[in-house]
């Protein structure tokens, strides 16, 4: 089971906003 790089790149800047934006606590 392949994922393109393109796909894992978009998960992991999803996955950055959502934990930035629950844990409210950037400068």
């Amino acid at each position: 089971m392949q994922v393109p790089v393109g796909s894992r790149l978009v998960l992991a800047l999803a996955f950055v906003l959502v934990w930035g934006s629950s844990v409210q606590g950037y400068p």
